[in-house]
């Protein structure tokens, strides 16, 4: 199980659906679209993955570890089991889940 949580800085960004936010932000990693999934993010923000201990508060350097892990693994597809969503904040336990190829 992977943790990650994003914390969202402006009150402009928290005045946006956040369940949109969510929506939007996880089927675009789900299709590899990492610049659609940080549209969604404030220039002020921090990642966290709880599971790596990595944080990330650059856009750029957020694409590129999505990046990295959608080109190691791509036999594994993100499964999401609770979203939970506060005033500035969103968590997420997921975990990884091997495809089974035909």
């Amino acid at each position: 199980m992977k943790t990650g949580s994003i914390v969202f800085e402006h009150t402009s960004q928290k005045s946006v659906s956040l369940e949109r936010i969510v929506q939007v932000t996880l089927e675009a990693l789900k299709q590899g679209d990492f610049i659609a999934a940080l549209d969604q993010f404030n220039d002020e923000f921090a990642f966290i993955d709880h599971a790596l201990e990595l944080e990330f508060s650059a856009k750029d350097r957020l694409t590129e570890f999505f990046a990295k892990r959608w080109r190691f693994f791509t036999e594994f597809e993100r499964t999401d089991n609770i979203v939970v969503m506060g005033d500035d904040r969103i968590v997420s336990e997921w975990f990884a889940e091997r495809l089974l190829y035909k």
